[in-house]
């Protein structure tokens, strides 16, 4: 048995090296050089190419090297044997929930219209926002953690979520209508889904015609999720008062996007949470374990929902 590297969009010779000194009695190598690939029974994947269960026949698990997983559910050639699991470290958690309660503490203090006018050399008192009321959408792992920690600094928070949720502190709610009811009624949306059949370009301009005029969204879950197309329509007609994205569909955003030049749109290139790669290796050599003991593989993924 042999673990195969297969990361097609970054040098992945560092985290093979990681990944050799936890398991020293491993072969491991990086695709595409793999020198035996009917002994490769585990693979750590992120964009891998269509064809790669026709190149490693023998993969039992398919291990993504992110909390995303969009690249093995639109993926239709997956082996049904084959296991997939996904990275889940608490901290990505708490660095997302302060990066969306940063970006809306700027708002409501308005630092970022006060930054404008320092350089104006002009001040324009204006008075703090007043609206709290939060709609996060997906309380999983990381957004019910990104709800409590905005519970906690005083915003009223409601859930949205694929199916009923009994065990939060605060009030969750399922199905389109009652989205709709509830962007109405909200200062911010929060976007923590992920990337599947059911929420790709669930935020249109259907969704956005939701929104009242104030809202703010924050996207901070996948960048497929949005039509960006409708999204700066609403942001250029005031449809709904901006957007602060972290995630798009290309990444890097591209240079002549229209997003760059968006007065009430902020950007930033994919940083709201960063994991530690030491915590991948250990979640990597764990669930790799796991397998050759024939034991339970952490943080599998419901192919049948894509998450």
């Amino acid at each position: 048995m042999s673990i195969a590297l297969v990361i097609t969009d970054r040098n992945a010779e560092k985290l093979r090296v990681l990944l050799q000194q936890r398991l020293p009695e491993v072969k491991i190598q990086l695709w595409p050089d793999i020198s035996s690939p009917e002994e490769v029974t585990y693979a750590v994947m992120w964009k891998h190419p269509v064809d790669i269960w026709q190149q490693l026949p023998n993969i039992k698990v398919a291990q993504s090297l992110g909390a995303g997983v969009d690249h093995f559910t639109f993926d239709q050639a997956i082996p049904e044997h084959v296991i997939l699991s996904r990275i889940v470290v608490d901290s990505l958690a708490q660095q997302m929930a302060e990066y969306v309660l940063g970006v809306m503490l700027m708002r409501q203090c308005r630092l970022t219209e006060f930054a404008e006018q320092q350089i104006q050399q002009r001040w324009k008192f204006q008075r703090r926002l007043q609206g709290k009321r939060v709609l996060v959408l997906g309380v999983g792992q990381i957004g019910d953690v990104v709800a409590r920690q905005l519970q906690l600094n005083g915003f009223d928070v409601t859930g949205w979520s694929r199916t009923v949720q009994t065990d939060k502190n605060y009030p969750c709610i399922q199905g389109k209508q009652a989205l709709y009811d509830a962007l109405a009624d909200c200062d911010y949306a929060v976007n923590l889904l992920p990337d599947t059949q059911a929420t790709r370009l669930l935020i249109d301009r259907e969704f956005l015609s939701a929104c009242s005029q104030q809202t703010w969204l924050i996207n901070v879950g996948r960048g497929n999720t949005i039509n960006e197309e409708h999204l700066l329509e609403a942001c250029r007609n005031g449809d709904i008062s901006g957007a602060t994205l972290d995630v798009f569909q290309q990444e890097p955003l591209p240079e002549k996007h229209p997003f760059w030049q968006q007065p009430n749109i902020n950007i930033t290139p994919h940083i709201a949470a960063i994991t530690d790669q030491q915590e991948i290796i250990e979640q990597i050599a764990d669930n790799y374990i796991a397998m050759t003991q024939e034991q339970a593989i952490k943080h599998k993924v419901d192919k049948s929902i894509g998450y």
